[in-house]
């Protein structure tokens, strides 16, 4: 029998949510926000857009929309079939953070991209390898620096 995707990213989440509370550490420490100088929407497109990035795949998307309008919340799932086969390799418990989740979410006019830092795998001790978590934390860095990028106007500088 198979469960619809969100009830499957549902029971991913409530079980993830089982061991971040044991972590030794406040849950700010795992998480990662940047802010976007985009719109909402814009920022959105950018992350569907950028997925190549970091060799990211684009899997699927949520949204969520208050009942008031205020605020909202898409929820990206992405995966990078390299650095996701080598994870899991490791260790099974790698995959508490596959595929990779991505929120872009608004508040007060204001647009934010938040991810789980990868070096949650270190602190629950799935990985030996340093260097295959250096390699996932730099993939997921690039990514949402291509999101969040805004160069800089030309001032015709000549």
């Amino acid at each position: 029998m198979s469960l619809p995707c969100c009830r499957v990213f549902y029971f991913l989440a409530c079980f993830l949510s089982l061991f971040l509370p044991t972590l030794n550490a406040a849950e700010e420490d795992y998480l990662v926000t940047k802010a976007s100088p985009y719109t909402f929407d814009e920022t959105c497109q950018r992350a569907a857009s950028k997925a190549k990035a970091g060799g990211f795949e684009y899997l699927s998307e949520y949204h969520y929309k208050s009942p008031d309008g205020q605020h909202q919340s898409t929820v990206f799932l992405y995966q990078n079939a390299r650095l996701s086969n080598a994870l899991l390799q490791h260790h099974p418990l790698s995959a508490l953070i596959l595929p990779f989740k991505l929120i872009i979410w608004q508040k007060d006019h204001s647009t934010w991209v938040t991810y789980l830092l990868a070096t949650v795998l270190d602190e629950l001790d799935v990985l030996e390898d340093a260097s295959l978590l250096k390699q996932v934390i730099e993939a997921i860095e690039h990514f949402t620096d291509e999101i969040t990028f805004a160069p800089l106007p030309d001032k015709g500088l000549s």
